[in-house]
């Protein structure tokens, strides 16, 4: 179980917008990871987005770890060096026990490349429908593929 974390929220002013600072803290955030990966064959963190929302992942990201000392080594006040005038970095914290109501588990998220690729997918696997029914059945589903991101 992730026992502890650390809190990043990220300031943005006028000149430097949420979704760019986003963008920089968690190239940084990946960098420490792929280090300690490197380092130690392990993958000891979980990663949330407090603020998450349909259109925003918010200004707060948390950096949970099974271990205090894990964290400590993970050091992102170093990590985080450059940019600490766009960013509040907490102290480790324990994970409330209280506070805890359920738990959710997120994956990548990857649309389809495109219609007749969709179509050719679901004329193979299903066998009583041509590729032309499913190219026509394909174009007439309109997906949502706005959801928030980060650019790396």
């Amino acid at each position: 179980m992730l026992s502890y974390y650390q809190e990043i929220t990220l300031l943005p002013d006028e000149e430097t917008p949420a979704f760019f600072l986003m963008s920089k803290v968690f190239l940084q955030i990946h960098l420490a990871l792929g280090h300690w990966k490197k380092h130690t064959g392990t993958q000891p963190f979980g990663i949330s987005f407090p603020q998450y929302g349909e259109k925003s992942l918010g200004v707060k990201i948390r950096i949970f770890a099974e271990k205090r000392d894990q964290l400590e080594q993970l050091d992102m006040g170093k990590a985080l060096e450059r940019l600490s005038d766009y960013v509040h970095l907490t102290s480790i914290r324990r994970v409330p026990a209280n506070r805890i109501t359920g738990y959710a588990s997120f994956s990548r998220y990857q649309p389809d490349a495109s219609v007749e690729q969709k179509a050719r997918r679901f004329s193979a696997r299903h066998q009583d429908t041509s590729y032309e029914e499913a190219l026509t059945l394909m174009k007439q589903k309109k997906e949502d593929y706005t959801k928030p991101f980060i650019h790396m």
